[in-house]
């Protein structure tokens, strides 16, 4: 559905392609840069999402109301998100948290995972 998630020994590259061109982007992110995940399962009425973070000073803070429709609205403009409109895809980038987590322990390197 013109979004490819692809995790390496090193990296994890995200491709997408746009809606009204034939283009590609993609972003590549050392797995080394990656301080933090924030996850969100797909609702009824928003789609879910999976944010690579990159920069402590941007690990959002867990709170209700505003500040949580701020933060959708942050993650679904940064270039570090895929979002996720299908279970599948929730599944699938819950273990690939839990495979970034465990590299980044395993090498010594703090991590967070938001959900």
């Amino acid at each position: 559905d013109g979004k490819t998630l692809v995790l390496e020994e090193t990296s994890l590259r995200i491709s997408k392609s746009g809606l009204r061109s034939s283009s590609t982007t993609e972003t590549v992110i050392p797995l080394k840069d990656i301080v933090s995940v924030d996850l969100r399962k797909p609702g009824k009425i928003f789609v879910g999402y999976v944010r690579f973070i990159l920069d402590t000073k941007a690990v959002p803070v867990s709170r209700g109301g505003f500040s949580s429709l701020k933060r959708y609205v942050q993650a679904t403009q940064d270039k570090n998100t895929l979002l996720l409109n299908k279970e599948t895809s929730f599944e699938t980038a819950q273990k690939l948290v839990e495979i970034i987590e465990n590299t980044r322990k395993n090498s010594g390197l703090p991590f967070s995972f938001i959900q």
